[in-house]
């Protein structure tokens, strides 16, 4: 058990429900002041055990939690009533690997551009950058860094299967995803540790988007 930057409790694996909902009202607060969840976008979760998750209900500002605006779900089964039709992303990352325990799914203005430009390629890679170390999985600014890009699809089920069967096959480490014209999806072994990455991947993002400004030298 430690206390991550935020002053939150945050345990490896297990955690009560109400523990969790403290959690995300608080990464919450924390990403809508960087910017990273305008208006109502994005949703975030936190798995309770190894069968449940907490999870942002649908249509508020995530910025300005509450604890009723988080709600218990079963990793498999029907939807909460007031979820988001992307639970289903959420609870796939978490069926599919133990390791995970939190999911935080954000919005800005680089994650929505660049998952246009780069939804052909259907990667986009960081290479070079320092501040790739704060990912997961990344021992040194050498290793490149993946986000996997998608189409953005209503279908969820259909989108969920995608998503899942691409990050079996991915070569090398994929630190998150991309919806095309949407937003970011990253996970981690803990809450702290996926807002780590959020913040990690928005900076890389946005060096990336400021290098096509660049203007060729004379």
């Amino acid at each position: 058990m430690t206390t991550d930057t935020l002053g939150v409790v945050n345990r490896a694996s297990e955690v009560s429900f109400a523990e969790a909902a403290v959690e995300i009202i608080s990464v919450g607060r924390y990403l809508g002041q960087q910017g990273l969840v305008p208006a109502t976008s994005g949703n975030f979760s936190r798995r309770v055990d190894a069968k449940h998750i907490a999870i942002t209900a649908s249509g508020f500002d995530k910025g300005f939690l509450r604890p009723e605006h988080i709600l218990f779900s079963a990793i498999d089964g029907p939807h909460p009533a007031n979820s988001s039709a992307e639970t289903d992303l959420h609870r796939a990352l978490y069926r599919n690997d133990p390791e995970i325990n939190g999911v935080l799914h954000t919005h800005s203005v680089a994650q929505t551009l660049l998952s246009a430009k780069h939804l052909e390629a259907g990667e986009l890679h960081f290479e070079g950058y320092e501040i790739q170390k704060a990912l997961f999985g990344i021992p040194t600014h050498e290793v490149p860094a993946i986000l996997l890009v998608f189409e953005n699809d209503q279908d969820i089920q259909a989108l969920e299967k995608r998503v899942t069967q691409r990050l079996k096959e991915a070569n090398g480490v994929v630190v998150g995803y991309l919806l095309s014209n949407h937003g970011l999806y990253t996970w981690g072994a803990s809450l702290e540790h996926a807002r780590r990455h959020a913040v990690g991947i928005e900076f890389l993002l946005n060096c990336e988007l400021e290098k096509l400004r660049w203007k060729p030298a004379a």
